[in-house]
């Protein structure tokens, strides 16, 4: 194992790279060892006496995909209903929005971001931790140590479910009515909160793909490739051809190929990041490329009129335009930081009191996020639908919509008050996480 002297040379520097290249080594132990939780808190590492922080467009990309994930709630009863016939909460038919092409291509574009977002916090999850208990992988003792840190990371996640979800139940019962939340019923906490538990899998398997991964070297790309392909070709026939309806059962198949998906995104950015050095150039081609591809293809289905086949192209997390712009993202983000410690500490000077360290801030209330928009999710949906329907100029009692003619300005309208909640609501829960819920479980020794 090299000396951690030589690993500290660029605590921002994501990857790990060749004999030539260790300043990429080092983020890699800064992000991993401090649990490298892509939905928790992250903290600063230490190595040699440099402060480690995160790379900050790595943690402004998770607020991305947060806010991502935050407007395709916002939108989704409005795409679900256009592109596969379910009914909005208010029970209006909102059908004049498939025959808008601008209206189509925004609900399009918006309902891969939700998707997007799920895979990006996989992938750098798995970008920073696998690659680290790869070389772990490798000292005596892994295996228990390796337990105690799972355990710990754990725990943290279920302390943080049970924080907020005791929130919801005195809400529920003393403020106001959250569909789905119920002190007489468990399913909520299984259901609703599937992505956490399913990136909690992830985790208890993260030093079993290590291993696997340091053991197999020859072998392992081919696995990974082949997963991919083999994922990608059986969402793609769900997608067109099986999609089985909106609502499915946990043990539906085309259910479990989303965890399927999930875990496809995980591995892959474990193996990108164990190679960091091959990948690294990729960023801003496959970043850029993958989002021009997008906005073509939205387009141009936009343009026909034809809103279930946008619904095929998104459907859940089948969507391999999404996949490909999460893993873009992350390969861009990861590729821009400094490549020296005096540029490191040049930044953390010159960012500290202003955007840099807002975006750090704000980043690590994101398990918080989670939990809550999937136990609030049901509330804040049903309160913002009647005032998005008012802007469209959709009277929310009539039986159907096929007569109305949308307006520009309502269109405007519509899409800008969405995202303006949606952003809002990410803020003060953010916020909310950081000042409240983080304060109290450091008191019981409950976050990192």
């Amino acid at each position: 194992m090299k000396d951690t002297t030589e690993k500290a040379v660029a605590p921002q520097s994501p990857g790990l790279g060749k004999s030539g290249e260790r300043g990429d080594r080092g983020d890699k132990r800064s992000h991993s060892d401090t649990d490298a939780q892509a939905l928790a808190q992250p903290t600063a590492g230490h190595n040699s006496g440099h402060s480690a922080e995160r790379n900050v467009h790595v943690e402004a990309l998770r607020l991305i995909a947060i806010v991502g994930i935050a407007i395709f709630h916002t939108f989704l009863p409005f795409f679900n209903s256009v592109a596969y016939g379910t009914s909005l909460i208010s029970g209006t038919d909102v059908s004049a929005l498939s025959q808008s092409g601008v209206a189509l291509f925004f609900l399009g574009f918006v309902s891969l971001l939700g998707s997007m977002g799920n895979n990006i916090f996989f992938m750098i999850s798995g970008f920073y931790l696998i690659p680290s208990l790869q070389r772990d992988s490798a000292l005596p003792g892994f295996w228990s140590r390796q337990l105690r840190k799972t355990v710990r990371r754990a725990v943290i996640v279920v302390a943080t479910v049970a924080f907020y979800a005791v929130i919801a139940v005195c809400v529920d019962t003393w403020i106001v009515d959250i569909p789905g939340v119920s002190l007489h019923s468990w399913s909520w906490l299984v259901g609703g909160l599937e992505f956490v538990w399913l990136y909690l899998v992830a985790v208890f398997a993260a030093p079993v793909v290590a291993w696997l991964q340091g053991r197999f070297s020859r072998a392992w790309p081919i696995f990974v490739v082949s997963a991919f392909f083999i994922v990608m070709m059986l969402n793609c026939y769900i997608a067109f051809f099986s999609q089985g309806g909106v609502e499915r059962g946990l043990t539906d198949w085309r259910k479990l190929m989303s965890a399927a998906t999930y875990g496809v995104a995980f591995i892959l950015a474990g193996f990108i990041g164990s190679r960091w050095s091959a990948f690294r150039s990729l960023g801003a081609s496959l970043a850029w490329g993958s989002v021009v591809l997008t906005v073509a293809v939205v387009t141009c289905v936009a343009a026909m009129h034809d809103a279930s086949l946008m619904g095929a192209l998104s459907f859940k997390s089948t969507s391999l335009l999404a996949f490909l712009m999460a893993l873009g993202g992350l390969i861009a983000a990861s590729s821009s930081a400094p490549k020296s410690v005096s540029e490191s500490a040049s930044e953390s000077t010159s960012n500290a009191p202003g955007v840099a360290r807002l975006i750090r801030f704000f980043a690590a209330g994101i398990l918080g996020f989670y939990v809550a928009n999937a136990l609030f999710d049901g509330l804040v949906s049903k309160t913002t639908q009647s005032v998005l329907l008012n802007l469209l100029g959709i009277d929310s009692s009539a039986a159907n919509s096929t007569g109305v003619t949308l307006s520009v300005p309502g269109l405007v309208s519509f899409a800008g008050a969405g995202i303006g909640i949606s952003v809002g609501f990410v803020a003060v829960v953010l916020l909310f996480d950081r000042l409240v819920a983080h304060p109290i479980l450091s008191a019981v020794h409950l976050t990192k």
